[in-house]
């Protein structure tokens, strides 16, 4: 996660989860490429959010549970090249244990990647995210498509690389502003 600033909303936070819980994003195959690799496995990511922590004035919690699914998309010669990913069946959810309060919402984003520098730590990564976002209490839900052109390799790990994708530069569709979005999630948590 990029630690130098705050991410701009809960959907760039979701994303940097999704990221470092997994691999990430695609694109279309070259005539003549190697046949695609599929994977999927379970995500059960737990933990507090400290700036909501304190902001609310009640712990707040994030979790992310359910499964994430890609395919590799390889040249000719086998390397990755690019990515799809969704997580069929996720669900994210925001709690409190002081109140015994929470709130859930299906994480059904899709992320394509593109690796053109390779799979090297420190490569680019460009991304984008389209979909569904997330859906506060008290807010209209955020959905659209997200631009991540900044993104970079952090590791490869059996073929999969995982990315840091960097704060997104575009977004067209809805989107809550970060500041009222954050003090809806107190308000429900809080049970105002």
């Amino acid at each position: 996660m990029n630690d130098t600033s705050r991410p701009q909303s809960w959907a760039s936070r979701a994303a940097a989860v999704a990221a470092v819980a997994g691999a990430t994003l695609g694109v279309s195959a070259p005539v003549h490429s190697a046949p695609p690799v599929h994977v999927a496995f379970p995500v059960d990511v737990t933990y507090e959010v400290h700036e909501l922590t304190e902001g609310c004035g009640v712990e707040v919690w994030f979790s992310m549970v359910g499964t994430f699914k890609g395919t590799l998309v390889r040249d000719r010669s086998g390397t990755v090249i690019g990515e799809f990913d969704s997580q069929p069946g996720t669900r994210i959810t925001f709690s409190s244990p002081t109140t015994g309060t929470a709130f859930d919402y299906m994480f059904s984003t899709t992320f394509h990647s593109s690796y053109p520098e390779g799979l090297d730590p420190g490569d680019l990564v460009i991304s984008s995210a389209t979909g569904f976002v997330d859906k506060v209490p008290g807010l209209p839900a955020s959905a659209g498509r997200m631009v991540f052109p900044d993104g970079e390799v952090v590791a490869v790990e059996d073929g999969v690389p995982y990315v840091n994708y960097g704060d997104p530069t575009i977004f067209s569709g809805r989107q809550n502003d970060p500041e009222a979005q954050d003090a809806a999630i107190c308000a429900r948590l809080r049970g105002d």
